[in-house]
């Protein structure tokens, strides 16, 4: 199941790409992560990278523009194409993602949150990076890892195993009500 991307782009060449990595998109301002994806018969053997994004296709062409330039830098026959699948939340996305795989049209990388991780992995449709990573470990920890929490890290793991690297994270808010706490006896937390 697992793929080398493109017809002369190995997992090294991906790293080397700097701002992708192998899957950090983080330069381009993705709130995700890639996974590969190529089921047995499935991703691109035509000299394009195909990926797809959560979002309009603006944004995805935008990105694609952004990125293109270091593709051709590590593969000068490699194109990348991103397409943009536009849902109502990451089920309905995940759901069109499926159809895709299913229909015989997978992708080579799907830009997903952490739901659609857990997903790939549980339906066996993306491979474990561990392999990549172990053998790139010198260069990953000084150009990747340095400035991602373990906490990120963590969250990319299923049983075990690393299958996403991530490239941003989003935090959640908690709102309270300052009279609530007072009437429970609480005070509020110290600013900052």
């Amino acid at each position: 199941m697992a793929r080398e991307f493109g017809p002369q782009m190995g997992r090294r060449d991906l790293i080397k790409l700097g701002g992708i990595g192998l899957a950090g998109l983080s330069l381009a301002g993705l709130g995700t992560s890639l996974v590969g994806c190529s089921p047995a018969g499935g991703g691109s053997s035509s000299g394009t990278l195909t990926m797809l994004y959560f979002g309009d296709q603006k944004a995805a062409t935008t990105l694609q523009n952004a990125l293109q330039p270091k593709v051709k830098k590590v593969d000068k026959d490699l194109t990348l194409k991103i397409t943009a699948i536009n849902g109502t939340d990451w089920n309905d996305f995940l759901a069109k993602v499926l159809t895709l795989i299913a229909a015989g049209q997978a992708p080579d990388l799907v830009s997903v949150a952490t739901e659609g991780l857990q997903l790939m992995a549980g339906k066996e449709l993306i491979v474990p990076l561990d392999d990549y990573v172990t053998k790139d470990m010198a260069l990953l920890k000084s150009s990747y890892f340095n400035d991602i929490h373990p906490a990120l890290i963590e969250a990319m793991m299923v049983d075990g195993h690393l299958y996403n690297m991530p490239d941003s994270f989003n935090a959640g808010s908690m709102f309270y009500n300052n009279d609530v706490l007072g009437k429970a006896g609480l005070q509020a937390p110290p600013a900052g």
